[in-house]
């Protein structure tokens, strides 16, 4: 992974960096790649006026039509109430709809609209432009990425 440059500065008079056993945490490591993908990301989304969070909110309503609000939430990983701001910011911007459930008054579901829709495919093309720099950053072959993302699906239970 690349560091910034302001990190690169920040080195031991030596050159070393003591990590001491934080590069054996898997939580820490994949802390540090899930900030440089996110980073990657809002730069690459940036030209669609996208969050990491809200692209990924965006596709995941997108194939789940009429899910409950609640429920997006708890499947992109994102709080209920970090998952209001996001879809008052999608709604406001036209990119989907809220829809108050006939039975339950307190139950919302979403969709995506057609400017939501016509915008998905350029969403898809910058997703896969996001994973090609990471993948550039990293040199990670295509075996070992297959292999991170096998793994990765495993222990979020995405398999």
């Amino acid at each position: 992974m690349q560091i910034p440059d302001e990190e690169q500065n920040d080195a031991t008079p030596n050159g070393d960096i003591d990590y001491s056993y934080l590069s054996e945490l898997v939580g820490h490591l994949l802390g540090l790649a899930h900030m440089r993908v996110t980073q990657i990301c809002a730069e690459v989304m940036q030209p669609l006026d996208l969050t990491p969070k809200q692209f990924v909110t965006l596709e995941f309503v997108s194939k789940n039509p009429e899910f409950p609000q609640k429920d997006i939430a708890r499947h992109v990983g994102i709080s209920p109430p970090m998952m209001v701001n996001i879809l008052d910011e999608l709604d406001k911007r036209k990119l989907v709809q809220r829809e108050r459930c006939q039975d339950d008054r307190r139950r919302q579901f979403v969709r995506v609209t057609e400017e939501g829709a016509a915008l998905l495919e350029q969403i898809k093309q910058k997703a896969f432009e996001v994973e090609e720099i990471f993948a550039a950053e990293t040199g990670l072959t295509d075996d070992e990425r297959e292999t991170l993302l096998g793994l990765l699906k495993k222990v979020t239970n995405r398999c």
